[in-house]
């Protein structure tokens, strides 16, 4: 037998995920399988869109050794006798209560003995044994967890997720995955560079607008856009003046520049008609940009929408405050998002943004609009969604209130219901066209 051996000498390379000649970057790896099952799942075989959005929590699921029991639902931890030590419903732990519900007081599985490495795989469990089936358990707990059966009636998605795997041996299977937006610059004349990442696709295509001090990177950006990818929609995330990644000084912004910055967005990058997701201020800004370009706007999803909020906190500020601000010309904004405590806001930027505010009548919009709000929301009262829903001269509005939301709506169940909100949307529309 030779003392050396070159892989240059090899015909085909086989590797295994044991890390034998190579060390495998499994977190990448595991979320690209996934990324791929969920899409399959989403696209061709009718499953929730809520199996595409992961928190970084939920891949703390994936480990070896799990048996998937197929007729309850259930991920269980057995002792090397067959006891079910820990149990989940999907991902949501059983409590022992539970367990010996369903297993008896002894908590002994059944099919226990025929359980033999990597051939404990039938119509009833399955034996999560190698690092490549993890992606896949993560799934099927998502599945069961959007699932619902009535008492007695067994889980029957395994024939979905075998389907998904084929799926994956395919050449092709990655190649929506691959379709990642990449950083790129609008030019403008005579005005600053804007960053934006863009994903081709079908139309409606949905545009986010971040808030003030924000980015085109936030948590619900970067969702929606997996989101998009999985329905084959265009999706575009951009970055306003002075901000993230685009040219521009921030301390001379102002809410008719960003309006701006909206419109070159979708008179320049955008194809067909959009539906506009607007963040905080960039639910003022859609708008604004709904009633600029009303031909290019099929619909509306304002998250916490600070309409006109600069103007309103201003102007409750005491009289003798207002004064002081006027006469210095800078406005220290309180904002626990900063690590100062504040934003230095020029007093021209609170005079300026009076020329864009919408609340003091009717706002000319016609699409459908949708409006999230969470009611522990400290900086942006929920009320302020109620008024303009009451301003928009359009029948077609709905105000989703969430009763422990906040602010910044960013939290697994608030990003859920902004996925499901531009779901029926879409739907709504393609129906309707």
């Amino acid at each position: 037998m030779a003392n050396s051996f070159c892989l240059s000498q090899c015909d085909v390379i086989g590797f295994d995920l044991d890390h034998t000649l190579c060390r495998y970057q499994l977190h990448e790896s595991n979320k690209l399988i996934y990324e791929s099952f969920a899409q399959y799942l989403v696209s061709e075989k009718g499953y929730s869109a809520e199996l595409l959005c992961v928190s970084p929590e939920e891949w703390d699921f994936c480990s070896k050794g799990l048996v998937l029991d197929l007729e309850e639902g259930n991920f269980l931890k057995l002792a090397t006798d067959g006891t079910i030590l820990r149990a989940a419903h999907g991902t949501k732990s059983m409590t022992v209560e539970e367990i010996e519900e369903v297993y008896g007081e002894k908590r002994e599985w059944k099919h226990f003995n025929a359980i033999n490495g990597t051939y404990a795989r039938s119509a009833k469990y399955y034996f999560y044994d190698n690092h490549f089936d993890l992606p896949s358990a993560l799934l099927c707990a998502k599945v069961v967890d959007c699932i619902e059966v009535t008492e007695g009636q067994k889980y029957d998605f395994w024939k979905d997720i075998v389907a998904a795997i084929e799926h994956n041996y395919k050449t092709t299977a990655f190649k929506v995955c691959r379709l990642k937006s990449t950083l790129q610059y609008l030019t403008r004349q005579d005005l600053p560079k804007l960053a934006y990442q863009k994903l081709k696709g079908k139309s409606p295509g949905v545009i986010f607008l971040p808030g003030f001090a924000s980015d085109m990177n936030a948590q619900k950006a970067v969702a929606l856009e997996e989101f998009c990818k999985s329905l084959g929609h265009s999706f575009i995330r951009f970055d306003y003046t002075g901000s993230g990644s685009s040219e521009g000084d921030f301390t001379e912004c102002t809410i008719g520049g960003w309006k701006k910055d909206v419109l070159h967005v979708l008179d320049s990058l955008a194809e067909g008609p959009q539906i506009l997701v607007g963040s905080s201020m960039g639910g003022w800004l859609m708008l604004l940009a709904a009633i600029a370009r009303p031909e290019k706007i099929a619909a509306l999803v304002g998250i916490a929408p600070a309409v006109d909020h600069f103007v309103t906190a201003f102007n409750q500020l005491p009289l003798e405050e207002r004064k002081a601000i006027e006469e210095k010309g800078q406005w220290k904004f309180p904002s626990k998002y900063n690590e100062q405590g504040f934003y230095d806001m020029p007093y021209s930027f609170i005079k300026e943004a009076e020329n864009h505010c919408l609340l003091k009548g009717p706002i000319p919009i016609t699409c459908p609009v949708r409006l999230i709000h969470g009611m522990k929301d400290e900086d942006v009262p929920w009320h302020v969604s109620v008024e303009v829903g009451d301003c928009i001269l359009n029948a077609d509005v709905d105000i989703i209130l969430r009763k422990h939301g906040q602010h910044r709506m960013s939290e697994k169940d608030d990003i859920k219901l902004i996925v499901y909100t531009i779901d029926d949307l879409i739907d709504k529309l393609t129906t309707l066209g």
